[in-house]
């Protein structure tokens, strides 16, 4: 009987231990999942992507796209910025990139401890401006009515997986894409609309001027040049037919010893006057004897009116023209 009650005792106390140690973990368990939730529930959540450890204040969250929520350091960052900063920029999935207590911020989301805003919410926290009233806008999923018939379940199952993928994805792409720099623009002071028109009006007559101005300088300038091609021309004229009238004297007279078309005047007693400018005569016309002159110059000058009298009582060979004689002066003989 002794033998019998220890064998029980010992079978007694087995199965406690047994009791005990199955007991144990489910304590833990239970404690673990407790400290969590109280982890989470806090104002201020210890976060961390990659090896970046940061916090995250649940006042300023926003939709994740904006809202700097997130303190690193002295900084403040948006779930995106921070995760582009982590180097998960390529992601584009904070929700999941972003981790807290071992768990990602899309389970916190899924449990309704942090609420994301919509991306066209105008609330203090999405402008990251404390003076802003816009209301608050909540982020709503969007959820596909299920098919009630039982043939097309499996299919419709399918593609509502397919489009919650791509709904997704395109709220990642448009939290992305979400600016955080925002301008307030200034109101523009009122003008009266008459300043701009007598501004207009001063613009307009100071342009009719230099149109004026331009146009009176572009007259001038084409009456200088008209001019200036009339000098040219009428110097030209008298150059090519000097060059000619000496051309022709040196074929009519090829074998004078002198070339000269002034001869110096045979009465030295009687004092005889240029006939062009009235001066003292030293020379007279090589062709007909009769026309004095001062120079070769007064003898082109006076050519025009002199040519026909000169030319008149002349005998020229068959085939030759009358001609003009450049005169030369004693001097140069």
């Amino acid at each position: 009987m002794i033998q019998m009650t220890n064998i029980g005792t010992a079978k007694h106390e087995i199965e406690e231990d047994i009791a005990s140690s199955v007991s144990v973990p489910t304590s833990v368990s239970t404690s673990v999942v407790g400290s969590w939730s109280d982890a989470a529930s806090a104002a201020v959540l210890p976060v961390r992507c990659k090896n970046t450890s940061a916090e995250l204040y649940k006042s300023r969250f926003g939709s994740g796209g904006r809202g700097r929520c997130i303190k690193l350091g002295n900084s403040w960052y948006t779930p995106s910025e921070f995760e582009a900063l982590c180097g998960r920029a390529s992601s584009k999935d904070w929700k999941r990139s972003i981790r807290f207590g071992g768990r990602s911020l899309q389970t916190l989301i899924d449990e309704g401890i942090i609420l994301p805003h919509a991306t066209s919410c105008t609330c203090a926290a999405c402008c990251d401006d404390d003076t802003a009233t816009g209301p608050v806008r909540l982020f709503t999923p969007y959820k596909r009515k299920r098919r009630k018939e039982d043939s097309s379940s499996r299919k419709s199952n399918g593609d509502d997986s397919d489009v919650q993928t791509k709904e997704e994805a395109w709220q990642n792409l448009a939290e992305g894409l979400d600016s955080n720099d925002y301008q307030l623009i200034e109101p523009v002071p009122a003008i009266d609309p008459l300043i701009h028109l007598k501004r207009l009006e001063d613009m307009a007559c100071q342009i009719n001027r230099l149109a004026m101005d331009f146009r009176r300088g572009v007259d001038d300038l084409r009456e200088i040049l008209t001019k200036q091609n009339d000098k040219f021309q009428r110097e030209k004229d008298a150059a090519i037919l000097a060059a000619r009238v000496e051309a022709q004297v040196a074929a009519l007279q090829p074998e004078a010893a002198t070339d000269s078309t002034l001869q110096p005047a045979l009465d030295s007693d009687s004092i005889k006057k240029c006939a062009n400018c009235n001066r003292e005569a030293l020379a007279e016309c090589s062709l007909c004897r009769r026309t004095p002159y001062c120079s070769t110059f007064c003898q082109r000058k006076d050519w025009a009116s002199h040519q026909v009298e000169c030319v008149r009582g002349v005998t020229t060979d068959a085939g030759q023209q009358s001609i003009m004689l450049i005169v030369e002066s004693a001097e140069q003989q």
